[in-house]
């Protein structure tokens, strides 16, 4: 007969470096409902430790079951000799304290029927988990420039190249690897909690970020690893996608017939001919785009790379 076994455990969150997630004070404690494509999710974010004045200690989640040597005290591990090992805390010097958080909890729930269905359906599971992330994260680097695609450097990923933990009664397995860690170029901010429960909602809806903001990501993602001419070019697609976008919306307001449509699409092509297409359309767009997005783009494209290093 088929039985439903409860799923508890908790990954590396990843993050450019390792840094994890960074995030305001409010999001700790918590736990967030959410879905992959076949099953429920919860997530619970790591706790701060209230008894110290300013708090600076991230203790771990709140369990519903605990790893198997939760508790224990005959055997030391990472969670006892590190203080560092679900999350920091940082800014005591300006006044304002946010959190980085380097372990996530998560539970889910199987039915199966064997230990050879449970195993299946843990792979299943933790597929899944991975793709929840990438769309999650997606989310996060969008709203807070958190740089979780390291683009040509060390993805953060959970199960592939971060280390996760997991268990059911006596059922656990652990995967280890570490990073190389290098300064940011890119100011980034800390998720706040309604930025957070937004980007939940949306990854448990199976949403994913619209092509534009994507390619703004991956911009980022470039520009802070050096790669400047790489960095225009996405910039400048996303520009295009954006454009194209706003394009469509006003000829579909318009009624404009489709043959129409369509030789205004061939007509106007490329991030140039979306711009004059658009001023056409007197649709407001920046005054500097031509100098700051244009011109630089067709440099990363056609002039070469050295104009772009600085």
């Amino acid at each position: 007969m088929s039985k439903e076994l409860p799923l508890e455990g908790y990954f590396a969150c990843g993050g450019d470096g390792g840094r994890g997630l960074f995030m305001t004070p409010d999001c700790l404690g918590r736990d967030f409902t959410s879905r992959t494509a076949n099953y429920d999710l919860i997530i619970g974010l790591p706790q701060l430790d209230t008894f110290l004045k300013p708090p600076g200690k991230v203790l771990p989640p709140q369990w519903t079951y605990g790893p198997p040597d939760a508790g224990s005290r005959e055997r030391v591990n990472d969670r006892d000799r590190d203080p560092f090992f679900w999350g920091r805390c940082v800014g005591y010097h300006i006044g304002r304290i946010n959190v980085h958080i380097f372990r996530c909890r998560f539970s889910t729930s199987l039915t199966v029927s064997t230990a050879e269905e449970f195993d299946a359906a843990v792979e299943d599971f933790l597929s899944e988990l991975e793709d929840w992330w990438t769309r999650f994260t997606s989310w996060v680097g969008i709203l807070t420039s958190q740089d979780f695609v390291v683009l040509g450097g060390y993805p953060g990923a959970v199960t592939k190249a971060g280390s996760v933990s997991i268990w059911t009664s006596d059922s656990q397995q652990r995967v280890e690897m570490r990073y190389p860690t290098r300064d940011h170029r890119i100011k980034i901010s800390p998720l706040e909690l309604h930025d957070l429960k937004a980007c939940v909602t949306a990854t448990g809806n199976q949403g994913v970020p619209p092509a534009e903001w994507l390619f703004i990501r991956d911009a980022r993602s470039h520009l802070d690893a050096g790669q400047n001419r790489r960095a225009v070019i996405d910039a400048a697609t996303a520009a295009e996608i954006a454009m194209t976008t706003l394009i469509d919306k006003y000829l579909a307001t318009a009624n404009t017939d489709e043959l129409v449509r369509t030789a205004l699409t061939e007509r106007y092509k490329a991030l140039e001919g979306r711009t004059q297409l658009l001023k056409r359309l007197r649709s407001e767009l920046p005054k500097r785009l031509q100098h700051d997005l244009i011109e630089p783009r067709n440099d990363a494209t056609h002039a070469g790379y050295p104009a772009l290093r600085s």
